[in-house]
């Protein structure tokens, strides 16, 4: 099985990572702008952005850490369960909007512009020690400083080598339960943004929980059932028909193509907020070497319903339909 995924609480979303543009095959795809900057990211709310940027990434994931064993009561036989300790998280990041418009138009699978993001994690998040630790054990040229952030403690962390373009980050916590990291290439910007965040409580999900999971799980379902073809889109948010271009592409070729996939298992529906969830799947994708795939999955509530996101939906697809967008 492959996972996707996010797994390092300072290092989350940093760069310039790959970003696929779409191919250039019919439908054509519509002009409309891409999505500015969120203002509240799980439950914490951003009060300032540079001026020109658009959201390139908006991901979730669960985390789960092994933390030992559990108890055996007496007598019990077999082995004993594992205890897990863990966090959820969303993390969003922006781009200029020129770099981004420049990766559509000439089909770059880059972006060459400096990137921001911002992670916000909740549950059992790592302490600043774990990141530390961590950072030792890997040999990663850093330096830890502590620092003051909006009057709250913070550790400011400087990526000293390697070709990380995301030399600066910002990290705290909030609680004993919430942790923020603002990562980017430059010290100013990435301390502007974490001056003007503040933390809120866990968000509030949608009226209606049990009819908004239901829905969530359907969507997950319609958009990875290979069988139906376009109909897979039906449940992704592709306002601007990138998603639907790459797969009619190559549905013309082969209308075969991607119909054995299908979804296995969907996990907890967490809610990012009233009209913002998250979740992992597994996809089964036999007809590709990777066979199983374990993927994170972010979907937002739309004039249409439930919706599983373009980036999300394309990451998973993206040894079916190549070329599929993984930018928002």
């Amino acid at each position: 099985m492959v996972a996707l995924g996010c797994v390092a609480l300072a290092g989350c979303g940093t760069g310039t990572g790959q970003v696929v543009a779409a191919g250039t095959s019919q439908p054509a795809a519509t002009a409309a702008a891409p999505a500015g900057p969120p203002k509240v990211i799980y439950g914490a709310t951003v009060g300032w952005w540079p001026d020109g940027y658009v959201v390139v990434d908006d991901q979730f994931q669960n985390v789960r850490i092994p933390v030992g064993l559990a108890t055996m009561k007496p007598g019990a036989t077999g082995a004993p369960p594992m205890v897990w300790s863990g966090y959820t998280e969303q993390w969003v990041g922006v781009a200029g909007s020129a770099d981004l418009a420049a990766v559509r138009a000439a089909d770059k699978p880059y972006l060459d512009g400096p990137r921001y993001m911002v992670d916000v994690s909740r549950g059992q998040v790592r302490t600043i020690a774990e990141i530390r630790a961590d950072a030792a054990r890997m040999k990663i040229d850093e330096t830890f400083q502590d620092v003051t952030v909006a009057g709250h403690p913070a550790t400011l962390e400087h990526i000293t080598g390697g070709q990380n373009p995301a030399k600066w980050a910002l990290i705290w916590t909030s609680g004993a339960d919430t942790s923020v990291v603002v990562n980017g290439p430059d010290e100013a910007v990435v301390r502007r943004i974490a001056e003007n965040i503040t933390v809120g409580a866990p968000p509030a999900g949608p009226a209606g929980p049990a009819a908004a999971t239901a829905q969530v799980r359907a969507a997950a379902h319609t958009a990875f059932q290979g069988t139906t073809g376009l109909g897979m889109l039906d449940a992704v948010d592709d306002p601007e028909g990138l998603a639907r271009r790459a797969v009619t592409k190559y549905l013309s070729e082969d209308p075969k193509t991607g119909a054995t996939v299908r979804l296995d298992s969907v996990g907890d529906i967490v809610f990012l907020g009233p009209t913002e969830a998250g979740t992992e799947a597994t996809v089964l994708i036999p007809e590709k070497p990777v066979g199983e795939l374990r993927s994170a999955v972010r979907l937002t509530r739309t004039a249409g319903g439930w919706k599983v996101s373009r980036e999300s939906f394309c990451l998973a697809m993206s040894t079916v339909f190549p070329g599929c967008p993984t930018i928002p």
